[in-house]
This record gives C-alpha cells, structure tokens and sequence, in this order.
C-alpha cells in the first residue's frame, strides 16, 4: 500500500468521523430514532464500500527484500495467492471497531470525569446523583475500550498477514526464521500464524514437526513428508550399517575400507576414459565390486571367500586400470602399447566375468537355505493330504 493509498483511507476516515460526529449530535437533540437508525446504516454503508473497493482490487506484490517486504510491495503469482485470503482480512470490522471503540472511550471517559467533578463541587444530594451517573458510564468506557483494543488489534494482525505473505514472495515455503524481521518472537510468530490458519486466512498452510517451516499448501506438504520419510529411512540404514561396522573384526574393516578406496579410483579412472570401451568395462567392474564390498559388510563372515578378491585380484585390477590410463596419454602408440592395451581390455572382460561370478556365489548359502526350506514345506504338505504332488512335480 502507497502513501497515496495511505491518504485516501484517512480523508475516507475523516469523512466516517464527521458523519459519526453528525450522529452524536443528533442523538443530543433528541432526534427521531428512526432518523438515527438511516443514518447510522448510511455510515456504514459508506465506509464498507470505500474498504471494500480497496480490498477487492487484484493483489499485485513483488518481493525484492526486506524494505519491499515492509512497505507490502509485492507481486504475486495467481498459482501462489490461491492459498491465502484475498486483501487484509477482519479490517473492516477492525477499523469499525477502532473508530467506534475510540469515540465510546473518549467520550464515556470524558463524561464519568465529569460528574465527578461536578459531584464534588455540590451539594451532597447533587453528589450522590452526579457519581451514580458516573459510576453507571465506566463499564461503557471499560467495554468501548476493550472493543477499541481488539480494532486495533484486528488491524496489526492484518499487518502482519500482509508482512508474512510479502516475505513467502513466490515461495510456498520458508523458515519461520525468516518472518523474524517483523520484529516479534519466533514463539508468538508460531502462534500468530496458527491463529490465521485457524481463521481460513491461510486455507492449507501447516508447519514442519520441528515447526521450523511455514509450508503454504498440501502438495508442499507431501513432498515435505516424502523427504523426511525418506531422511528417516537413511538415518536407519546408516545407523544399522554403522552397527555392522562396530561388530566388525579389525581385520574385515580395515579390508573394506581399503576396498573403498579402490572404488573411489577405480571411478577417477573410468571418468577419464568416458564414453570409450576401457570406459564401459571399468563402469562395469565398479559396479559389480561395489555389490561384492556392500555384501561382505552386511556379512561379515562371507570375508573368507572374499578375501583373495580383496587382497590381490581387486589391487592388480586397479594396476592394470592405471596403466591403460598412462598408455592413453602417450602421443605416439606403437605395436607394444597398442598390444598391450588390447590385452588389458580383453583382461578386463574376464575379470568382470569372474568378479560377477565371485559375487553370485556368495547367494550359495542362501539359495540352499531356501531350496531346503521349500522341501520340507512340500513334504509336509503332502504328509497333511494339502497337496497331491511336490512344489516341482507341478511345474
């Protein structure tokens, strides 16, 4: 809102003050009452469609900071204002009841004081009559300003719905870290912007678990809940791995260990040769090693059938990885470095096929476990009369 905007409200309030002021003294001189009622719902009348004229006009905000974010210049998508109330909601009861409450209180206080006064000043009897008078405004004066305090306090919500929407911008997202600027506590922002989700001014904003994200719609929110699930799954695995990794002999770690440095070159290797045949073998073989080091970290005990691909075959690979590197640098190749690169492909095949084979043989026990499981399953199925035949007499 623009400082010309700013001056249209205030000579518009001026003129409601006027015609209020109007119907005060209507009222002491006794006027018709039905006059008053017309006159009062004119008013009314008036001072809505002036607001509602301002509300109603399409919000076009863009964010460039905090300066733009203070003053509420900001331009929207039509995607991201379908999430929150249109305008600045409660402020045309929260300027009524400012405006109203002010004159209650100003002019209820002025009267109570008044007879006070003036019961002090007379005669015991004039006394009496002018502080029961009196007495009888302040619950008037208590209730207009308890009703000025809650105008006012529609509008600095209002306020601050306007500051939170200018620091979304076109996020449907953002820590409430962020809304910290409007100068209130992380605690009472929480609560501030529950109290506006409960009102409807935000139809689908909900908080992260950790209430460190204000999260503006529900699609939002499911990729939110994604993610953490998906954190959750990951944090579990890594705590059982690490598990593993604790229940380790000394010995099994440390070969594992070394068996990721080797991955981790064998990948600056094959990087280098990308898009190549040496590439592809070597992409190959880093994938079918990593399977075989994942493997014997979740099984320890499947290290003693492993351990000759660890000590030797996995370290004479990468001696043979590094030197068709070399030999691809060098500008000339004659028959030897020709010769002895073709042979390292050709080498690299087999290794590839024995490490696969390496790999599917550390499933012997389990396949045999399976394989016995499901005999006995079928014999005591066909004990029980359940089935007429084997599992593999069907097939």
């Amino acid at each position: 809102m623009n400082n010309k905007d700013l001056e249209e409200i205030k000579e518009e309030l001026n003129k409601v003050g006027e015609e209020v002021n109007d119907f005060v003294k209507q009222v002491m001189k006794d006027v018709e009452i039905s006059d008053v009622k017309n006159n009062i719902a004119s008013s009314l009348k008036n001072f809505e469609n002036i607001v509602s004229k301002k509300d109603n006009r399409e919000i076009k905000l863009n964010v460039h900071g905090k300066e733009n974010a203070k003053k509420g210049s900001l331009e929207l998508s039509a995607e991201i204002g379908k999430y929150f109330h249109k305008g600045t909601p409660e402020k045309v009861s929260g300027v009524l009841q400012t405006v109203f409450g002010s004159i209650g209180t100003v002019g209820f206080g002025i009267a109570a004081c008044s007879l006070f006064i003036i019961g002090e000043v007379t005669s015991s009897v004039a006394r009496q009559i002018a502080n029961f008078i009196g007495s009888a405004f302040i619950p008037l004066f208590l209730i207009s300003s308890i009703f000025m305090a809650n105008g006012i306090a529609k509008l600095n919500g209002g306020k601050r719905f306007r500051y939170y929407i200018a620091r979304l911008g076109s996020r449907r997202f953002c820590e409430i870290e962020e809304f910290g600027a409007i100068g209130k506590s992380r605690k009472f922002i929480i609560k501030d912007l529950q109290k506006m989700i409960k009102k409807r001014w935000f139809f689908q904003a909900r908080f992260s678990n950790d209430e460190k994200y204000f999260i503006l719609d529900n699609e939002t929110y499911k990729q939110y809940l994604s993610f953490e699930e998906q954190k959750r799954i990951q944090t579990k695995v890594s705590e059982k791995n690490a598990s593993i990794e604790r229940e380790m002999s000394p010995e099994v770690a440390q070969v594992i260990d070394a068996g990721r440095l080797y991955l981790i070159e064998l990948r600056e290797v094959s990087n280098t040769l990308v898009e190549t045949p040496m590439g592809i073998k070597l992409n190959r073989l880093e994938k079918i090693t990593r399977n075989i080091i994942e493997k014997v970290k979740k099984n320890p005990e499947k290290f003693a059938e492993t351990r000759k691909f660890m000590e030797y075959y996995l370290p004479t690979t990468m001696k043979l990885a590094n030197a068709y590197k070399e030999f691809e640098k060098s500008d000339f190749e004659g028959d030897t470095v020709v010769g002895a690169k073709n042979e390292i492909m050709q080498t690299m095949d087999k290794i590839a096929v024995a490490f696969e084979n390496l790999y599917d043989s550390l499933f012997d026990d389990l396949a045999m476990d399976i394989s016995t499981d499901i005999s006995v399953l079928e014999t005591m199925l066909v004990k029980e009369g359940l089935t007429d035949t084997g599992f593999n007499e069907l097939k």
